[in-house]
């Protein structure tokens, strides 16, 4: 990891929207663990959105940098939520616009906000690269367009990854690079 990447993850701009392209999942559980320790360290609370195996992954890293992680998800600074099932909720909605999105999204960020003594939050996701794994390419470009509102709304920095084997273009639609291009920082 260069040290470009390891700035944009421990430092992100309030309104940055930051995707890892990541080859393994070591390489992403060290990336979300550098965006999540740097801002647990700053009096920030960290929401992490990400499936069983990665949120896993993830609390052996913390762990690893001597943080509590029990004692961080009881106080309300440290929140796992699976993304499966998160995704799941947003697609009971035919297709979710920005009203139904902060429905699920507000309450969770203004909770973290309330609990963080700084008042800030980072959010991680994966649900985009669970929608490009199941080729909903269209789906998850809506997805980013209202995480990107959100961001906004919130003023939040939010980590997304995708896997490498996902962003190879689509001949036919060309929107991996669209992906790609709803971001504001590349970290790789």
């Amino acid at each position: 990891m260069t040290p470009k990447t390891i700035s944009i993850l421990k430092n992100p701009h309030p309104k940055s929207h930051i995707v890892y392209p990541y080859g393994d999942e070591e390489h992403i559980a060290e990336a979300v663990g550098i965006f999540a320790a740097a801002g647990l360290s700053s009096n920030e609370s960290v929401v992490l959105i990400a499936t069983a195996e990665k949120q896993h992954a993830i609390e052996r890293r913390l762990r690893e940098e001597a943080f509590d992680v029990e004692e961080l998800q009881r106080e309300g600074r440290l929140t796992f939520l699976n993304a499966d099932v998160l995704l799941t909720k947003l697609l009971g909605y035919e297709s979710p616009d920005l009203a139904k999105f902060q429905a699920i999204v507000g309450p969770i960020i203004i909770a973290a906000k309330a609990k963080a003594p700084s008042g800030r939050v980072r959010l991680y996701g994966e649900m985009v690269n669970l929608l490009c794994g199941k080729s909903d390419l269209e789906g998850a470009a809506h997805l980013e367009d209202l995480w990107n509102q959100t961001i906004e709304m919130y003023s939040v920095p939010l980590l997304c990854s995708y896997s490498n084997d996902l962003l190879h273009p689509h001949e036919s639609t060309g929107l991996p690079q669209r992906l790609l291009g709803l971001h504001s920082d590349i970290a790789a």
